[in-house]
């Protein structure tokens, strides 16, 4: 089957939603056409404008060669002036358009039994001119809907055929002449993430030389931030100063967190560049042996009760199976780490909750603090808010559940992270939530196993429904006889646990409201549930009486 003429994909957004619009791209970039080859050709400006080559040209650049917009539909996209004019310099093209609603972005209309927006009237006139049927991002799905879409192009090319245009103007122009404040500061950081720095500058220093009340400070330091980022990058892209690069970014990431920017301000991704370098550089270990333990992390046995042990797990592969960010089966290679014996038992996260764990807002990402402000709860038809403030795990006072012993249940995505981080702080080691890779590596060892202890069930080795325990059992109950090849214990049954990996995108950033991944089965799931390899998922503020977390130390791997 020939190749669909109509996949050079322009993708325009807000760079406020750069990390769902990356997620998305990625995933694009992974489709392979039947011979192979990539089946789309996506541009984007983060890495499709190549050094000292001015934006705006890059940008009408890529608009003539493609032949498909897929626009980003966002509350900020739809009135953002860069947008609008990338779609408008398309539809002067006659460039066919896919709008696609970013999630969280839309709702459920019970009225018409379809997915809607509320803010239609904010919506460019080109996109009500095309009547372009309107994508919702719904996980993996949307990419059979995308495919459709463009095939449905491609069998009326003559519609779509290129009308010549005159140069469009450059939109950067049109926001120097506003005096706007709240809209020049929105260009100045939509610039700034775009890389577009010297237009961001100009309009920060505007905002500056103001004097506004609201923005003057926050333009001042962003100002100093680019300028540092700026030398960051100039040191970088040079052999002879490369070195260099490294002490500068050491400097400018104690520079955050500030009020303004969610994280490291880092469009260029800089960081996992140096992470990826500092594990490419470290004195490698002799295969025989396990990785030498960071010190750190032995301290964390002195701030929890037992039962805890760390496992060495060296490096290896696993298969993952098929679903959510996976179109097939995928083999993964997997560096050495170090993961949790048990599960956490309520014992041990009781430390966090004398902590003041539900009351530090500094351990919390930002959508679990919210999450934990509304009391995100069962109301006895759906989860959903119910005003009553997370103060501890959603089963702590029920004498059924809160054996010392056994695994802590009730604890959403958010409680665990910000268990993880309380215990990083406190022991100076990384401890974070497994990736579903790491997880399923420790599970199955090198073999591939179906269970930890081999190919076979035996519900004596396990808490599943098999075993009609009807409730959690102590971490240690199954110790010696379930235990994985080596010796990690419950890793099949008794509870569910939380992995950092999104199952939809794959990335494991600790922030945002992303399905997440959980792994192992629990006490009332079946064999199958079981499984080394089953992928479970479900939305971070879940706080069910078969869910749990464990451990890892060390930097996660992507």
């Amino acid at each position: 089957m020939p190749t669909n003429p109509f996949s050079n994909l322009f993708v325009s957004y807000r760079s406020t939603d750069s990390k769902q619009v990356d997620m998305i791209i990625a995933r694009l970039r992974t489709l392979k056409a039947a011979d192979g080859k990539p089946r789309y050709h996506v541009w984007q400006d983060k890495d499709g404008i190549t050094d000292g080559q001015d934006w705006w040209e890059a940008i009408v650049q890529a608009l003539t060669a493609c032949n498909v917009l897929l626009f980003m539909i966002s509350r900020e996209s739809v009135k953002n002036t860069n947008c609008r004019a990338e779609l408008n310099y398309a539809r002067k093209r006659n460039r066919p358009v896919i709008p696609l609603v970013l999630e969280g972005e839309y709702f459920y209309n019970p009225l018409t039994g379809k997915n809607d927006i509320d803010f239609w009237s904010d919506i460019p006139e080109e996109l009500n001119d095309l009547r372009a049927q309107f994508l919702f991002y719904e996980g993996a799905s949307f990419v059979e809907r995308l495919k459709r879409a463009l095939e449905q192009f491609a069998r009326e090319p003559q519609r779509w055929r290129d009308l010549p245009a005159s140069y469009p103007r450059d939109p950067r122009q049109t926001s120097d002449e506003t005096n706007n404040v709240i809209a020049l500061y929105d260009e100045a950081c939509d610039y700034a993430w775009r890389l577009e720095f010297g237009t961001a500058e100009r309009l920060f220093t505007r905002l500056i030389n103001l004097n506004d009340p609201i923005f003057s400070d926050d333009a001042h330091q962003w100002v100093l931030l680019l300028r540092d980022y700026q030398t960051v990058i100039a040191l970088d892209a040079r052999l002879s100063t490369r070195h260099k690069a490294q002490p500068h970014w050491n400097a400018y990431v104690q520079r955050f967190p500030v009020a303004f920017i969610s994280g490291v301000f880092d469009p260029k991704d800089m960081q996992m560049r140096y992470r990826a370098a500092a594990q490419a550089t470290a004195s490698p270990v002799p295969a025989s042996q396990p990785p030498a333990p960071p010190k750190p992390r032995n301290r964390v046995l002195d701030l929890l009760p037992p039962p805890f042990a760390w496992i060495d797990i060296p490096a290896g592969k696993v298969t993952l199976e098929e679903g959510g960010y996976l179109n097939a089966s995928q083999t993964f290679d997997v560096p050495a780490f170090a993961i949790a014996k048990y599960p956490i038992t309520n014992a041990q996260y009781a430390k966090f909750i004398d902590a003041g764990g539900y009351s530090q807002k500094r351990w919390w990402t930002d959508a679990g603090w919210d999450a934990k402000a509304k009391g995100m709860d069962w109301n006895g038809k759906e989860w959903a808010e119910t005003g009553k403030v997370w103060t501890q795990p959603r089963l702590w006072t029920d004498a059924k559940w809160n054996g010392a012993e056994h695994p802590v249940v009730g604890v959403s995505w958010y409680e665990a992270v910000a268990f993880c981080q309380w215990l990083s702080e406190a022991s100076g080691a990384p401890i974070l939530l497994p990736t579903e890779q790491q997880w399923q590596r420790a599970a199955q060892g090198d073999q591939g196993l179906a269970y930890p202890w081999g190919n076979d069930f035996d519900a004596a080795r396990c808490n599943t429904s098999e075993s009609k325990l009807g409730t959690t059992t102590p971490v240690t109950q199954y110790a010696g006889k379930g235990d994985s090849p080596f010796g990690v214990t419950d890793m099949a049954g008794n509870v569910w646990e939380w992995c950092l990996t999104d199952y939809y995108a794959g990335n494991i950033e600790p922030e945002g409201t992303d399905v997440r991944v959980l792994r192992g089965g629990s006490w009332d799931g079946n064999s199958q549930n079981a499984r080394a390899a089953f992928r479970l998922r479900n939305y971070p503020d879940l706080r069910n009486f078969n869910i749990g977390l464990r451990l890892v130390v060390g930097v996660a791997p992507i």
